[in-house]
Formats: C-alpha cells, sequence, structure tokens
C-alpha cells in the first residue's frame, strides 16, 4: 500500500473566497481528487483574513461544488484558522472524490494553502 503523501498547493485571491489557481498559477477552483485518501492537514498561512476554512465536496469533475456536510446534524465540515500551523481535515469530511477547502470571508490579500492528503 503506497502510504506517501500527495501535496496540493492553492491560492485564494484577495477579495475572494475560493481558490482560483494553483501553486504554478495555472486556473483551477481548488480541486482536490481525494480518491482513496483518507485523512489530510491543511497548512495555513502566516495571515488569513477568515476564520475557518470550510469544505466543499463534488461528486464528477465537471461537477458543482456543496457543502460538505455531517449527515447526522447537517452542519459543515470545517477546519478552524491556526495561523503557520498544520491541522487535521476532519476524517469525516473524506467522502467524495473531489474535494476543497474555502475561506468562510473573502480575504484580504492573496493567500496560500498547502493540502497534505494520506491513504
Amino acid at each position: 500500500m503506497d502510504r506517501a503523501y500527495h501535496s496540493h498547493t492553492f491560492t485564494i485571491p484577495n477579495t475572494g473566497t475560493a481558490p482560483t489557481t494553483d501553486l504554478d498559477g495555472s486556473a483551477s477552483d481548488g480541486a482536490m481528487f481525494v480518491g482513496d485518501r483518507a485523512f489530510g492537514s491543511v497548512l495555513f498561512p502566516a495571515a488569513m483574513t477568515g476564520t475557518k476554512l470550510l469544505v466543499q465536496h463534488k461528486y464528477a469533475a465537471d461537477g458543482t461544488w456543496v457543502a460538505a456536510t455531517n449527515p447526522v446534524d447537517g452542519v459543515q465540515y470545517e477546519v478552524l484558522k491556526q495561523l503557520s500551523k498544520s491541522c487535521r481535515i476532519p476524517d469525516a469530511a473524506f467522502g467524495a472524490p473531489y474535494m476543497r477547502l474555502v475561506s468562510d470571508a473573502a480575504e484580504g490579500a492573496d493567500r496560500s494553502f498547502t493540502v497534505h492528503l494520506q491513504a
């Protein structure tokens, strides 16, 4: 079994809440193919306007993003902001082929995040 981490870096732009570019500058909606990955973490930048990142799913590459919610209480999965730290993404959030993280507030500057996923 491959236990290697898969890393994905994306940028949430100034005044935006959702990713628009990957680390290489290519256009992206922040989609991460999760596949058989079962857990992961996100490295927060040194500054961030929002108070948390919200998890969204889509079930096909050309699908629509939807909130990733707990089936019991309907609350959206989230990762609370901890600047310059790596924080665990809730394991239960790994329920769709594609995942992305969005800020709960418009960012005051471009913010780059790195996500590490592992099977």
